[in-house]
């Protein structure tokens, strides 16, 4: 029995889903700009090597909760920056942006 997904095997979607993995790394690498990434639901935030080199940390000083990013914000700013996040206009600012 083989799955299909949208007209594609499930090995095929996996197989597309890493080479899409492999380029963004590559380009990311290639950049060399820091990345970070937020998971809304847990609070985890990945912060990668180049990123946190940036700021002068080495890959395994900072932890992996919003928390940690928290901490390095400049206590004049954390006021505005522990406001709840209006999505629908963060969405609408960033489409205007890519518009």
């Amino acid at each position: 029995m083989i799955l299909m997904l949208g007209g594609k095997t499930a090995q095929k979607k996996v197989d597309e889903l890493y080479e899409s993995e492999d380029r963004f790394s590559l380009a990311m690498r290639g950049a060399n700009d820091g990345l970070w990434d937020w998971n809304l639901e847990t609070d985890e935030v990945y912060y990668s090597p180049r990123w946190k080199s940036l700021l002068g940390y080495d890959e395994n000083e900072l932890g992996v909760m919003i928390d940690t990013w928290k901490t390095l914000v400049h206590p004049d700013d954390h006021e505005y920056l522990t406001k709840p996040i209006n999505v629908p206009e963060v969405i609408r600012l960033i489409t205007s942006h890519i518009s």
